[in-house]
């Protein structure tokens, strides 16, 4: 320590301030909310002890415990003792929370014409991905408000019923309706697991939780449609639901009996008092019509079109009176504000996004490849995505042992975006031609580097986070990735179905050969051997424009991560204040 005394703010969540402590919130005043601990750091160590001593009573109720000072440069906050878990607790409750993460990625099962009502399937998908979005940052500050707990069997109990319900349908309106309540549920287990996992975790463990959620929640993405096909192919595509029971309660049983936090005081009406309904609505309703605005736009209805420029007006409004709202009225927002002030979390929450459109772009149209091109089937089409999470496994437990050992999370990030941007770049040289050796390896080099994005992503957010808005600040995470899928694949799919319109265009003479062209695999394969083989090119050449488009999402990403900023991750690491 230096032997001039100077004076340093570490901001400390107050007892009255921090929804995790358990604390009765209900009173909470503006003074209250805003309030911050100063410690003087003199040139005297027993004056240094003293004060954190101080602050470690201060916070005993909060179950955080003053380790070291702990500095990054953004965002001054205190490093804490997580929840303290025996082996034989912590390994059943970290398998209940991977079966059910696993459940979240497992829940987009393959369906075909159900119910003879072709016009409204894509609608059993559109229906999950929009209430699944809006409902990751939503159940971030309810599991503040009302518990961890609390929230993750509120949502699991919700994707359940919503599954049985689904495999239960009657009809495509109640399996859409279902398929919503799945949806809420999904969102919410899937943003509480990940808060959990910090919870039960310090931060320098953080990488490693966050490796396993991405490798399990990839390797559900790939197996959701092989399991859904199979159902659909050899039993009913009801079993597509009705599987997600069985593993649930297991799920369900582990973490009830495992999952012990300290519970949030407060009467259920004091807590219920404490929710912002205008800013929940009015998130709701944004990523409700960007959404459909993006999955309409150029393949419903035109992009010029009344209802797209509707849509997206009603967006940037609602965006708007969000931020405003949050900013200005709300008292426990559902956002908080001052989590895009804080330039780490800030460059995640752009450059993630773009880094995950291109990972949904490639689970989406390289099976369309495989298919046309390859004459694949469904099935081993989804297997030869199996690349990407092999990448992904080797890439995340290698983040998991170098970030805390080196502290370099912003070098790592930038290597994980950079090995996106490469491998998209040579996936856009395939062609119906190129040998499966040469798919495997471009796929492995794209898994090794969302490995690295997915599982540090999160991390970089945390350990620039005040432990007060850890659970929003990780939900934000989770949400905007997410959110970028959902867009990405939109984005993708007009930029693909453009092109082949217009090649197919050239190909053939008739409306209604150009649409079985574009809409059905087995039209195509049944086509002369030269016109089939146009066609086949025209799709090579639309995808092509789609791994341009894509090429330049992952390039933003990498921009975005150099303005990440390094924060320590071990416990016994000292960060000079400002240092990057």
């Amino acid at each position: 320590m230096d032997s001039n005394p100077q004076t340093e703010r570490v901001y400390i969540p107050s007892p009255l301030s921090n929804s995790h402590s358990g604390s009765n919130l209900t009173a909470m005043s503006q003074e209250n909310r805003d309030s911050i601990r100063t410690i003087v750091v003199g040139s005297s160590e027993e004056n240094d002890t003293l004060n954190k001593e101080k602050v470690k009573n201060e916070n005993i109720e909060l179950g955080l415990d003053v380790k070291n000072e702990n500095r990054n440069g953004e965002h001054a906050g205190i490093d804490f003792e997580p929840v303290q878990l025996p082996k034989s607790v912590k390994i059943p409750l970290v398998s209940g929370l991977c079966l059910i993460l696993f459940l979240a990625g497992l829940a987009m099962p393959k369906i075909g014409t159900v119910f003879n009502n072709l016009s409204d399937v894509s609608w059993i998908a559109t229906a999950y991905i929009l209430t699944f979005n809006a409902f990751i940052p939503l159940a971030g500050r309810f599991a503040d408000i009302f518990g961890r707990r609390v929230v993750m069997f509120f949502g699991l109990i919700l994707f359940l019923v919503g599954s049985a319900l689904c495999g239960a349908a009657q009809s495509m309106n109640m399996l859409i309706i279902m398929r919503a309540l799945q949806g809420i549920g999904g969102g919410a287990v899937f943003s509480c697991i990940l808060i959990v996992f910090a919870d039960i975790s310090t931060l320098d463990e953080r990488a490693k939780y966050q490796g396993l959620v991405a490798i399990i929640f990839s390797i559900a993405s790939v197996l959701g449609p092989l399991i859904g096909g199979a159902f659909v192919d050899h039993a009913t595509w009801r079993w597509g639901f009705y599987i997600n029971l069985p593993i649930g309660v297991l799920g369900l049983v582990l973490i009830a009996f495992t999952l012990k936090l300290p519970a949030v005081k407060g009467s259920l009406s004091d807590k219920l008092k404490r929710v912002d309904y205008i800013g929940t609505a009015l998130i709701v309703g944004a990523v409700v019509t960007i959404l459909l605005a993006v999955t309409w736009g150029g393949t419903k209805y035109a992009w010029s079109s009344a209802r797209i420029i509707c849509l997206f007006i009603v967006t940037g409004i609602l965006i708007i009176a969000l931020g405003v709202y949050e900013a200005k009225f709300a008292i426990e927002p559902i956002i908080p504000p001052q989590l895009f002030k804080i330039r780490s979390a800030l460059a995640v929450y752009i450059g993630a996004p773009f880094f995950v459109m291109t990972f949904f772009s490639l689970m989406y149209f390289l099976p369309i490849f495989w298919q046309v091109a390859k004459h694949s089937s469904a099935t081993i089409s989804g297997l030869r995505l199996i690349p990407i999470p092999v990448g992904l496994v080797i890439s995340a437990n290698l983040a998991a042992i170098l970030a805390p050992k080196f502290g370099r999370v912003r070098e790592l990030m930038l290597l994980g975006t950079s090995l996106g941007v490469i491998s998209v770049g040579l996936v856009s040289t395939f062609t119906e031609n190129d040998s499966i050796g040469k798919e495997i390896g471009y796929l492995i080099i794209f898994g090794l580097g969302l490995g690295i994005v997915w599982s540090l992503g999160v991390v970089a957010v945390q350990s620039a986070t005040d432990v007060k808005d850890l659970a929003s600040a990780t939900a934000l995470v989770n949400f905007f990735q997410m959110l970028g899928g959902a867009i990405g694949v939109a984005i993708s799919s007009t930029v693909f179905f453009n092109h082949l319109e217009k090649s197919l265009e050239d190909i053939f003479s008739s409306p209604e050969e150009i649409f079985l062209a574009k809409n059905s695999v087995t039209y195509v394969h049944n086509l002369p051997h030269d016109t089939e083989s146009q066609v086949i090119h025209a799709y090579v050449l639309a995808l092509q424009q789609v791994w341009y488009v894509q090429t330049i999402m992952a390039g933003i990403s990498v921009i975005a991560t150099l303005f990440i900023k390094n924060s320590p991750l071990r416990k016994d690491e000292t960060i000079v204040a400002g240092a990057i």
